[in-house]
């Protein structure tokens, strides 16, 4: 799926971060970022993305 993180994407942003929370909203914006072109406007993102967004930081733990 596009929206997964590779390591480098998920330890770049863990450098930013300094909770779980913003590691995933970090996370997934960048992924939309990536594929959109643009930051997404807030409730625009499926949470079919949220959730396979999260599961790979679960992964990557």
């Amino acid at each position: 799926m596009f929206y997964t993180p590779s390591a480098d994407e998920v330890v770049w942003a863990r450098e930013r971060t300094d909770t779980d929370d913003h590691l995933l909203a970090l996370v997934v914006a960048l992924k939309c970022f990536q594929k959109m072109g643009r930051f997404p406007k807030a409730g625009e993102v499926p949470e079919a993305v949220v959730d396979h967004v999260r599961r790979c930081l679960r992964q990557l733990v």
